[in-house]
């Protein structure tokens, strides 16, 4: 039920662009799992081995760009697909449509020719921090 299902389709208040996978999730029992990077290597094989598991309640947050790295999303099973700047606004405002079980969080810059410092700290760190404190005040669980 990845982003070439047919039941996907574009929603979103205010503007938002969102990927909604139609009947993706098989419960929401137990709520959502959230991986940052989902659409990277290391984000995606961990979807491949929630998939692996039937699991199939997960919300992929990254910044596809114009790398291919959406190609890594074709062959996975998710409910939900968001871009970071979009998820960072749904949770400031609270308006996530399910509870949330588990924060697998593999989203930074990894580029080694990087060399904004600047940059790689309020992307790297700081959003690692607030996205780790967001996390525990929502009493998920943490992993990555």
């Amino acid at each position: 039920m990845g982003a070439g299902s047919a039941g996907l389709k574009l929603t979103g208040p205010s503007g938002m662009v969102r990927w909604r996978v139609e009947n993706g999730l098989r419960s929401k029992e137990n709520g959502m799992i959230i991986v940052t990077g989902g659409a990277g290597f290391i984000g995606s094989a961990i979807v491949a081995g929630l998939n692996a598991r039937g699991i199939e309640s997960i919300l992929i947050v990254d910044n596809l760009g114009k790398d291919e790295k959406w190609k890594n999303l074709r062959k996975l099973r998710y409910a939900e697909y968001m871009e970071v700047e979009d998820f960072w606004s749904v949770v400031e405002a609270e308006h996530l449509e399910w509870p949330i079980e588990a924060v697998f969080h593999m989203g930074a810059c990894s580029d080694t020719r990087e060399t904004d410092s600047s940059y790689l700290v309020t992307n790297n760190y700081e959003y690692s921090k607030e996205l780790a404190q967001w996390a525990v005040d929502i009493e998920a669980r943490v992993c990555g």
